[in-house]
C-alpha cells in the first residue's frame, strides 16, 4: 500500500534541506545536523525492515548536493 497525502508543505525551499527535515527528528526552528541519525530510513532498519534510496539525482554534479 502506498500512503498518498492531500495538502502537503514542505519543511523548506529547497531539496538538500526538504528531505531531512522530511525523514528525521530535526526543525526549521531548531535545525541541528545532530538530529540526523533519528530519521525513518535508520528506525526502519532497526525494526528489521530493509530500505532502499531511490533518487533520480546523480550524487554529485557540479550544483549537486548529497541528499
Amino acid at each position: 500500500q502506498i500512503k498518498l497525502f492531500n495538502q502537503a508543505i514542505s519543511g523548506a525551499p529547497y531539496t538538500a534541506l526538504s528531505v531531512p527535515l522530511s525523514l528525521t527528528a530535526d526543525s526549521v526552528l531548531s535545525h541541528d545536523i545532530h538530529n540526523y541519525p533519528d530519521n525513518i530510513i535508520n528506525m526502519a532498519n532497526q525494526a528489521g525492515f530493509q530500505t532502499f534510496w531511490l533518487s533520480s539525482q546523480s550524487a554529485f554534479r557540479q550544483n549537486g548536493t548529497a541528499v
